[in-house]
């Protein structure tokens, strides 16, 4: 009897059955690496933003002049933001002031911050200049999952 002949290839209901197995686990797995990349580039974000406020308090110290903190567009922080030494103190870019950093965010995450505040000024000594008392919050959320919710508390 010759058997080489026969198990040559696949049946059609077991290509049929395998085909099925690999859509089942594809359509429950999908949704979670979605999930997964949104979560993981809103982390990053979030990263961003505060590595930025610490080199900007850093910075400020290291050349003994205010470093500002800013959003890109207004007072609309999804948009990204931008960090500057102001040499002149006048709180507001001019030519020829050194851009520390500028990033852009690509997540739907919203940013929204206490008192419409659109810039945030470190002074020489590394102090946020503000208002005594006040607290400025930077609430960044996701819309997708609590969890990967956060908030910087500038006081």
């Amino acid at each position: 009897m010759n058997t080489a002949k026969r198990n040559q290839g696949f049946s059609l209901i077991e290509l049929i059955t395998a085909l099925s197995v690999a859509a089942i686990l594809m359509g429950s797995a999908v949704p979670s690496f979605v999930d997964f990349v949104g979560s993981s580039r809103s982390a990053t974000e979030y990263r961003d933003l505060l590595k930025g406020l610490q080199l900007a308090r850093s910075e400020a110290i290291t050349r003994g002049v205010e470093v500002t903190v800013a959003a890109k567009s207004g007072s609309d922080w999804h948009e990204g933001f931008r960090i500057w030494a102001d040499e002149n103190g006048d709180g507001s870019y001019n030519a020829g002031e050194e851009i520390l950093e500028s990033d852009e965010f690509s997540s739907k995450a919203t940013m929204t911050e206490a008192n419409s505040t659109a810039t945030f000024v470190y002074n020489a000594e590394g102090f946020l200049e503000a208002v005594a008392g006040s607290e400025f919050v930077i609430a960044y959320r996701t819309g997708q999952k609590c969890e990967w919710d956060r908030d910087i508390r500038l006081v």
